[in-house]
Formats: structure tokens, C-alpha cells, sequence
């Protein structure tokens, strides 16, 4: 059984290759990957019966933030996927956890633990 056993976490990403590293990484740890997805619309499309996102905070111009608004007023756990620092993010998310770009497997799974608890 996985960290992620039966939890649905939708992934927002617009660069493909990233999308898929970072489904592999909740696929490897037993999780349901929702998307991914590139645009922000087509994630708003997805957001019924999750268990978690992970976001990419820009959007080929746009940002996630206004999907991270809902789904944190939902009480779904949000992880941001950035290179941008703690300073460079809106005060309300600047304490959210991230995945910093690019991705490093072990410290995608530290991130994992502490916000699924497990």
C-alpha cells in the first residue's frame, strides 16, 4: 500500500514534461493522478471528489491562485510547484507548502508526508 493509497490529487501543469514527472511521482507512491492538465479552466473542470493538487503557480501568463482560493476554502490541501520563493507569493500562500522546480523525488516525497500527515 502506497503513501497515496486511494487518494485523488489533481495536477495542474502547463510544461508536459513536468506534468508527467510530477504524476509519476504521486503514481509512484500509490496515488490517482486527476489531469494532468495545462489550463487553468480545464482544472476548475476537475476539482470534484479530490484529495489534494498540486499547482503550477504560472499559467503560460496567468496564475493558479484563484484555484487555490476554492480549493483551500474546500478544505483540500494545495501544494504549489514553483521556482519562486516564499517572498515572491502572495502573503495568504506564503506559508503553503511547495515543490520547488525542478523536481527532486525525495524531496517530493518529504512534502507528501507532511501534508497528508502520513
Amino acid at each position: 500500500m502506497g503513501l497515496l493509497s486511494g487518494r485523488r490529487i489533481l495536477v495542474l501543469e502547463d510544461q508536459y514534461l513536468i506534468a508527467i514527472s510530477v504524476a509519476e511521482l504521486i503514481e509512484s507512491h500509490g496515488g490517482t493522478v486527476v489531469g494532468p492538465v495545462g489550463r487553468l479552466q480545464d482544472a476548475f473542470a476537475l476539482t470534484e471528489d479530490l484529495d489534494g493538487a498540486i499547482l503550477d503557480v504560472n499559467l503560460n501568463g496567468s496564475d493558479s491562485f484563484e484555484l487555490a482560493d476554492r480549493l483551500i476554502a474546500e478544505g483540500i490541501p494545495v501544494i504549489f510547484h514553483t521556482g519562486r520563493a516564499p517572498s515572491e507569493m502572495p502573503e495568504r500562500f506564503a506559508r503553503l507548502p511547495r515543490l520547488e522546480k525542478p523536481l527532486s523525488a525525495s524531496a517530493g516525497e518529504r512534502v507528501l508526508r507532511r501534508v497528508f500527515g502520513l
